[in-house]
């Protein structure tokens, strides 16, 4: 019994791992690509469907918009898990922000990717 509970509860790390793995290259990617303005790397990164629901236009738009109100990512830290997103509390030049990065199962391609502000104390 307790080797298959050691069994199960290593197959539950190892997919988790893998998981953090696959989420951590993702967020790596944007914070690359945003730093450097390149919006369409982003944009690439996105899965079919939310490539449909924000175009390549849109994308650029939105993080010029960003970047020039938040500045240049500093850090991203990641700290949990958010309706399957991962969380990362990303520190800009002006600004502290929780970015959530979604990704598709089957492609590893970003199906969400939210910038929520951080609620103040």
């Amino acid at each position: 019994m307790k080797k298959g509970l050691l069994i199960i509860a290593l197959l539950c790390f190892s997919l988790g791992f893998s998981q953090s793995s696959a989420n951590k290259k993702a967020a790596t990617d944007f914070q690359t690509a945003y730093n450097a303005s390149n919006f369409e790397a982003i944009f690439n990164m996105y899965d079919a469907e939310m490539k449909a629901e924000m175009p390549l236009e849109r994308t650029i738009a939105f993080y010029t918009r960003i970047k020039a109100s938040r500045g240049e990512i500093k850090t991203m830290e990641y700290y949990n898990v958010k309706d399957e997103a991962a969380v990362y509390k990303t520190t800009f030049a002006n600004d502290v922000m929780d970015v959530r990065v979604s990704l598709n199962q089957a492609n590893s391609k970003v199906s969400g990717l939210y910038l929520v502000a951080q609620r103040r104390k």
